[in-house]
């Protein structure tokens, strides 16, 4: 419990430099929380790989910082499978290790025929692939793709924020996932 509340922290604290960086919108008086609460997943949603559980995007804390909490078990050789989402994401992994993968949209002339990544071997331009370990954050950009694979011989944890106040959601006040 004590890693969530630790989590929330560094969540209000990430999210009001972002807000520093652009027009104030609130008031002072509008968000006032005056100690953050340990907060248990509303919804659990099991996988093939493992599961995921989300947060009450409705609670006071999580409306005041503009983020909703989404957090991650993957099982050893497990995938998460890749998906979409319309929000700017910080991933903390909590535990485990493995590799990451975020798909970048580009233009058709970008990309490489089968005949020229034969000869020059294989390298794909649109995809970064990292290797990600227990500590380690991960920032994936409003609306590119990503997965998670599992390396290790542990569960991973992986707690993810989502910014549910940023400029790029224009369309819905609350994201979506695409799978």
């Amino acid at each position: 419990m004590s890693i969530l509340s630790l989590s929330l922290a560094f969540l209000l604290l990430f999210h009001g430099t972002c807000l520093a960086l652009r027009p104030f919108q609130q008031t002072q008086n509008q968000c006032q929380i005056q100690r953050i609460n340990a907060l248990e997943p509303n919804e659990h949603v099991e996988a093939e790989a493992g599961y995921t559980e989300f947060f009450d995007s409705g609670d006071q804390q999580f409306q005041c910082a503009g983020v909703e909490v989404i957090r991650h078990h993957i099982q050893p050789q497990g995938l998460m499978l890749p998906s979409y989402i319309n929000t700017p994401l910080m991933v903390y992994i909590l535990q485990g290790r493995g590799y990451q993968g975020i798909m970048l949209p580009g233009c058709p002339e970008t990309f490489q025929s089968s005949q020229q990544a034969e000869e020059r071997g294989f390298q794909d331009r649109h995809q970064k692939i990292r290797h990600f370990r227990e500590g380690d954050m991960i920032v994936i950009p409003a609306g590119a793709a990503h997965w998670m694979y599992n390396d290790g011989q542990e569960e991973i944890v992986a707690i993810v924020m989502l910014d549910s106040t940023n400029e790029v959601n224009q369309l819905d006040q609350f994201h979506r996932v695409c799978i």
